[in-house]
């Protein structure tokens, strides 16, 4: 069976002003001393003075529309139960495309109990990767938790083909499914495509890729709540190359989930025999991005430690996601949110040559741009604006840097980086691949979602 209900995730942990900005700068110089070709000053959530939410995914990106505007048209236009997690302009913009397409398959689910700009203290207690995830699955109705059901982060503004994802994750027998972004797939697509990796595995397919966590898997109810902490280590506290790492799980569970490991692992010795010659080869290439271990070792691994049975294998694991629109998820001003908003301004007044539903798109731009209480393209400018000037007047004092821990010769190298041109409309490291990805959207990417709909229609689940 076919998933036919989406999380959508549009809430994420809040910090304060002071703390946003200097954890954003102190990205960009990690990046900097490490000489990446991808530098990144990270998005971060903070309420400014006047009230305002600094939530990622209620920027607008294309016109007055956000990334979760988007998404929220893909997956209830694509004829998905969609639960949506944010604040409380999340809500109202969900209000606003529900009244404009008719959407009554979108559901707004709460982040918090009470919203996040009247008691800052707690909500910066609260919110957590965690918190999003039990709040859009407790919304769930009864009949939908035992099931799987598509669990999406709203940062995805192009990721249009929700039928692929969950036909791809719509495993019999299993409790977590995640099919991990394979990067020099998407590159063979889109050569210029900027995505770092952090393993080598041989996929289902026998193909060796270079393999980044998907912000987009499967799962029950049961898994949700079996696995908080689990994900609480994967995602809320993960660093880069961490990722799937067996350490970096282990070390941080609590003592229960500590025995319920120690009770699967010996509950299953020949699965552990059997998989020892491939963890060490694991081993090995996480280290040296050199020989690459099966995928079924990442699937013995999150069964040991995910599977919501002792003995049961109730986790699935692949590498084959080449949509790397599953993958550019915005989380850098520079060069994402600038990347995204580059795109999506060259080809304005053409949406469809590029994606579906732009008809539903330019209605609920237009109803956007009149709303009174959802902030405009217009209005975000001068936000942006704004967040800019600081991050700008930061890099530009060296002793600030100093007190934030960063050396004299990552000072002197970001200082020489042009950190005015990256946060401007000019300078986005995609705009390279502006041209290439237009041509990859109108020559591969929409033919193969029209292909993947009506695969997902023959499935029986399409509810249009």
């Amino acid at each position: 069976m076919a998933i036919d209900t989406v999380v959508l995730k549009s809430s994420y942990d809040l910090m304060t002003e002071g703390e946003a900005i200097a954890y954003s700068v102190r990205k960009l110089a990690d990046d900097v001393a490490h000489g990446r070709a991808l530098k990144t000053i990270k998005i971060t959530r903070f309420v400014d003075s006047s009230g305002y939410d600094y939530l990622k995914f209620n920027f607008p990106v294309c016109g007055n529309l956000s990334s979760a505007d988007l998404m929220a048209i893909y997956c209830t236009m694509g004829g998905f139960d969609t639960f949506l997690v944010g604040n409380c302009e999340r809500a109202r913009r969900d209000d606003v495309i529900r009244q404009t397409l008719g959407a009554r398959n979108l559901h707004s689910v709460p982040e918090l109990d009470v919203p996040a700009f009247m008691d800052l203290e707690t909500a910066r207690e609260e919110l957590s990767f965690i918190n999003t995830q039990k709040r859009g699955f407790s919304a769930l109705p009864e009949e939908a938790r035992s099931r799987l059901v598509l669990e999406m982060a709203a940062d995805q503004p192009l990721l249009y083909d929700v039928s692929r994802q969950a036909l791809d994750l719509s495993v019999d027998g299993v409790d977590f499914a995640i099919n991990l972004n394979a990067i020099n797939l998407m590159k063979q697509r889109v050569p210029l495509f900027i995505r770092n990796g952090y393993d080598k595995v041989v996929n289902s397919r026998g193909e060796e890729v270079v393999i980044k966590e998907n912000n987009n898997f499967a799962q029950t109810h049961s898994s949700v709540i079996a696995n908080a902490s689990t994900f609480g280590v994967l995602y809320d506290r993960r660093n880069g190359g961490s990722y799937l790492s067996i350490a970096h799980l282990i070390g941080g569970m609590n003592i229960a989930d500590a025995a319920r490991l120690f009770a699967r692992t010996f509950a299953r010795p020949r699965d552990l025999a059997a998989a020892t010659p491939e963890l060490a080869r694991y081993f090995i290439a996480r280290r040296e991005l050199g020989r690459a271990a099966s995928y079924r070792t990442l699937s013995t691994v999150l069964n040991i430690v995910m599977s919501t049975s002792t003995l049961d294998d109730r986790v699935h694991v692949d590498a084959t996601n080449d949509d790397l629109f599953a993958c550019w998820d915005v989380d850098g001003w520079n060069n994402d949110f600038v990347g995204y908003k580059n795109l999506f301004d060259a080809n304005l007044d053409h949406l469809e040559d590029i994606m579906p539903y732009a008809e539903e798109v330019y209605k609920v731009n237009e109803a956007l741009g009149r709303a009174k209480n959802a902030m405009s393209a217009n209005e975000f400018t001068h936000k942006y604006t704004s967040l800019a000037r600081k991050i700008i007047i930061l890099v530009k004092d060296k002793d600030r840097l100093r007190a934030l821990g960063i050396d004299d010769e990552t000072i002197d190298r970001m200082q020489g980086i042009g950190i005015e041109n990256m946060l401007s409309s000019q300078a986005a490291p995609e705009r390279e691949m502006i041209t290439d990805l237009g041509r990859h959207l109108r020559g591969q990417y929409m033919p193969e979602f029209y292909a993947n709909r009506e695969r997902y229609r023959s499935s029986g689940q399409d509810k249009n």
